[in-house]
């Protein structure tokens, strides 16, 4: 009943720093090990880029993907489906949905039952080890609750391209340079 309540509207001020919300979101105490979803309750476009902190749509993207992800879904009572928002929600693996109707509250519980749905990867670690030496990387707490998990994509420089696809949830990769930053897995269920 308290979503019911919400809406956005006003100001005309467009487009406006939307993408500061969502970096806001990205710094939270984040508890780890959890399905992280930030939702976006917006009127206007993000202005890209944003002129005081210089954020992109690829620049928040990369933040959120790093955050464990941050799955970024936005509810648009007007303008908020711009181009580049679009771009940073698909990034992070979110959805955009409309609430001109005064369905806000049905929004968000959409977005929500979305993320839901999907498969739950967890990449264990943190890990160390030497430059030239292999890891194991393990993301045997993954699941979904729909079917079994068939296959595991592997990021291992963090740069948003899948570099290995396996049907296990452990692989073995060898770091021939130092890498002090996210290694990413995407799953895909049945």
């Amino acid at each position: 009943s308290a979503l019911a309540t919400l809406s956005a509207g006003g100001g005309w001020d467009m487009p406006e720093t939307v993408y500061s919300g969502v970096m806001r979101a990205t710094q939270l105490n984040w508890r780890t090990g959890l399905r992280k979803v930030a939702i976006v309750l917006g009127d206007a476009p993000p202005l890209d880029p944003e002129p005081f902190t210089g954020y992109t749509a690829s620049s928040v993207a990369a933040v959120a993907y790093a955050v464990d992800p941050v799955e970024i879904y936005g509810v648009d009572v007007g303008l908020l489906a711009s181009r580049e928002f679009t771009e940073l929600v698909t990034a992070s693996g979110g959805a955009i949905y409309q609430a001109n109707g005064g369905n806000v509250a049905d929004s968000f519980v959409t977005a929500l039952q979305s993320s839901l749905s999907k498969p739950f990867v967890w990449l264990q670690g943190p890990y160390i080890g030497r430059v030239g030496s292999t890891l194991t990387l393990d993301a045997r707490a993954s699941y979904s609750m729909d079917s079994e998990i068939v296959r595991y994509e592997w990021d291992f420089d963090g740069d948003g391209t899948y570099d290995a696809i396996t049907a296990d949830p452990m692989v073995a990769h060898r770091f021939m340079t130092e890498a002090l930053g996210v290694v990413g897995v995407r799953v895909t269920d049945a």
